[in-house]
């Protein structure tokens, strides 16, 4: 399954060399602790379209159903949300890249939380339908379970691309005793779009894990640094990357992993150990171990402010970009805030836009990338006023705040909000 990578620009990059009347916001000046991010693609099309309905139910549900024939038991599954990817990856009838994969869940792939609740039967396809790959997985109430076809013997006898109907009857046995079935005709509700309008496509939200605090700070001179402290303390991990990646010390007692606690990149004395931790590099001029921001140099960072736009300039040589932001204070309380145009960010470039939108489409079943004229990305920063760390057994890292840093690709199963 083609996992599809959903590009979210969230940070606005312009070379400017314009001089506005900017001061600093003294109520700005302090540390900020951010709390979450939300992020959310709008996209406008050309042309009137009709395209596959990914948010809503369908008008009847897929079914699938798990019978042990050793016991008797049958358990049935009710999945109301389709999402069909194309020119996806499939090695059925030797290695296809253009291939489709139909996906049907018990929740649309636009809610958040899917990964951790789902339940998903999965077609994998050649381009004429003739043979499918078949995948059913649940994550779903903890009841964990996967099962795979292999033989490519499923296929869907009818599929009509514009009224989005299908007819699709197959089972399969996954275990000794075990049978996955499914047996369905279903329709799925299109949407229709007119051109020069705009339809919501995703959102995600990022919510601060309670052991990190990523932190930036607006000093009184103009300049900015950024930081992230891990508690390691508080850290309960499942095996130690939980405590390396964020450069604390895995805990046992005796064989059994215990905890996390803070440690020190020069503490490590060999090479490879040293790789281990997140935040640690190996310096072979000095043949040791170092913390990666004391190796690398990050660039500059200075802000200003302009009613309530917020500038920071990031200066790397002889280059400066600037990122706009809007932003509203309340109390204790920062909120950071953009909207950004594709078609802006990458200057209309076409050859740019053209890949941009290409992804886009392959995710909307029935657009095309030349219906597409803009992707409208909105971000929303939350913050709070942060006056240092409380906590002992902590490990502190420069210039890794994602206010300023955040992902740029995500999974379609990180968390998301609709």
């Amino acid at each position: 399954m083609q996992k599809t990578l959903l590009v979210f620009i969230t940070l606005l990059f312009l070379f400017s060399c314009e001089e506005n009347e900017e001061a600093l916001d003294e109520s700005l000046i302090g540390s900020w602790s951010l709390n979450s991010q939300t992020m959310s693609q709008d996209v406008t099309v050309n042309q009137n379209v009709q395209i596959l309905d990914m948010w809503n139910p369908m008008e009847n549900s897929f079914t699938v159903s798990i019978t042990d024939s050793s016991n008797l038991t049958t358990d049935t599954f009710n999945l109301d949300y389709i999402t069909i990817e194309e020119n996806d990856y499939c090695s059925l009838g030797g290695y296809e890249d253009n291939c489709i994969e139909f996906e049907f869940t018990n929740i649309s792939q636009m809610e958040s939380n899917m990964l951790m609740n789902s339940t998903e039967y999965e077609l994998n396809c050649l381009p004429d339908l003739s043979a499918c790959r078949t995948t059913f997985v649940s994550f779903a109430d903890n009841n964990f379970f996967y099962y795979y076809d292999s033989s490519g013997e499923s296929s869907i006898s009818f599929w009509d691309e514009n009224a989005f109907d299908m007819i699709y009857d197959y089972t399969f046995e996954s275990y000794p005793s075990i049978y996955i079935a499914a047996n369905n005709n279903i329709s799925v509700n299109p949407m229709s779009v007119s051109a020069g309008n705009t339809f919501f496509f995703r959102s995600a939200e990022f919510v601060a894990d309670e052991y990190l605090y990523s932190i930036i700070t607006f000093n009184e001179d103009g300049t900015v640094d950024q930081s992230t402290v891990a508690d390691c303390g508080a850290i309960e991990p499942d095996d130690d990357w939980d405590c390396t990646d964020l450069g604390c010390a895995p805990v046992y007692y005796g064989n059994m992993l215990t905890g996390c606690e803070s440690m020190n990149c020069e503490e490590i004395t060999e090479e490879f150990e040293c790789y281990n931790y997140g935040y640690c590099d190996w310096n072979y001029n000095e043949n040791a171990c170092v913390d990666y921001d004391d190796y690398y140099d990050g660039p500059d960072m200075t802000w200003s402010t302009n009613g309530n736009t917020l500038s920071l300039t990031q200066t790397y040589g002889l280059y400066s970009m600037v990122q706009t932001l809007t932003y509203e204070i309340s109390g204790s309380d920062l909120m950071l805030s953009q909207s950004i145009s594709v078609s802006d960010y990458y200057n209309n470039d076409e050859e740019m836009l053209d890949s941009f939108f290409e992804n886009i489409s392959n995710d909307i079943y029935g657009l095309s990338k030349t219906q597409i004229s803009d992707l409208i990305e909105s971000q929303y920063i939350y913050a709070s006023s942060y006056s240092g760390p409380t906590i002992l057994n902590e490990n502190m890292f420069k210039g890794m705040s994602p206010l300023l840093k955040p992902k740029f690709k995500f999974s379609k199963n990180i968390k998301r909000i609709k």
